[in-house]
């Protein structure tokens, strides 16, 4: 059984710190060094946290440290993470094997030639069928194969699908094609959608557990997309809200123009504010109907913005969360219409 790693106090190359792990809380009391982002670690959960990533397929390394309610997400470089994980000889190893592996995937397509084994590059993606040079050169009997599944082609040539051969399948769009639906309980106007989705931007299959709003974040390239019609969440943002899918838009409660006053209480935040407020960027008047989180997105400049404190939410969500209450508190009652003024689109 390996030893447990811990710092050495008396290096002078790192900047302890008196506070607990901000990956791992219930680690021990050895001495925590401080990240490039401030964030306190320890060697052992440095060390797990990142090769879990790894094991995941990510290439890059951000913060998971809870601030404000929202993860810090700063992103950390190999050499830092290999000197504050005080990563052995063998780990070193691991972990630029992987990442060497896992970048390689990003800008080429290659596979090992199962007539010879040797590394090939597939030069035309239109086309599962491919030959080996080396297996040309040398005048074997079989020279083109099946990039899908590695068999002798079979079948007609080019081929986008499949070749001839039987079970010649690609798994992750069978996967796509056969996975079982999920319901969006907390969406209005949804039809249960397909459990399992392929990123729109890096093709990463992700799935929806069913809670919550109907965007997800893409754990690979961090972008975040609608599960419902996936399009990136500020395009699809411009049409449809976090709880309302594009086509029930019009015929919502919560994004009307409201005929009675009052005050309104957000289930899932601190409240009660005002049932109407009028659009911070246009002045249209809009209603909070109390449920789902506390952001609304204005009809008409199509700007989305906190129905508590009145910021965009961009900024609200600096310094709070969707359920979670403002930092800067309730707006006072407006007594006034904003005039409409230009701002930039929710980023």
């Amino acid at each position: 059984m390996s030893q447990e790693k811990v710092y050495d106090p008396l290096d002078t190359t790192l900047t302890f710190i008196n506070e607990p792990d901000d990956i791992d809380p219930y680690q021990d009391e050895s001495p925590r060094a401080k990240m490039s982002c401030g964030h306190a670690v320890t060697p052992e959960s440095l060390t797990g946290y990142c090769r879990s990533l790894l094991d995941q397929g990510h290439t890059r390394f951000r913060c998971p440290a809870q601030q404000g309610g929202a993860e810090c997400g700063a992103e950390w470089s190999y050499p830092e993470i290999r000197r504050l994980a005080a990563l052995t000889e063998e780990e070193m190893k691991h972990f630029e094997e992987t990442l060497a592996r896992l970048t390689a995937s990003l800008f080429y397509d290659a596979k090992a030639c199962p007539g010879c084994g040797t590394v090939v590059e597939r030069q035309t993606l239109d086309n599962l069928c491919f030959s080996c040079p080396v297996c040309v050169g040398t005048n074997k009997p079989t020279t083109h194969f099946c990039w899908q599944c590695l068999k002798p082609w079979k079948g007609k040539a080019p081929s986008t699908t499949c070749c001839a051969n039987h079970g010649c399948v690609n798994p992750d769009v069978e996967l796509l094609r056969t996975c079982g639906t999920v319901v969006l309980s907390k969406v209005k106007g949804v039809e249960p959608c397909p459990s399992i989705r392929a990123c729109p931007t890096c093709g990463l299959k992700v799935e929806h557990d069913g809670t919550g709003c109907k965007n997800i974040v893409c754990p690979r390239c961090r972008l975040e997309f609608c599960f419902v019609c996936l399009k990136l969440k500020t395009q699809c943002l411009q049409t449809s809200s976090y709880f309302i899918a594009q086509n029930a838009l019009t015929d919502t409660v919560n994004l009307k123009t409201p005929h009675d006053g009052g005050t309104v209480v957000l289930s899932e935040v601190k409240g009660p504010c005002p049932s109407i407020w009028a659009c911070p960027t246009c002045g249209m008047k809009v209603e909070h109907d109390g449920t789902g989180c506390k952001n609304v997105l204005c009809p008409r400049c199509k700007l989305e913005f906190c129905f508590v404190c009145l910021k965009l939410a961009r900024q609200c969500l600096q310094t709070s969360s969707y359920f979670i209450a403002c930092s800067s508190g309730m707006a006072p009652r407006q007594t006034a219409i904003p005039k409409w003024r230009q701002a930039s689109p929710p980023s």
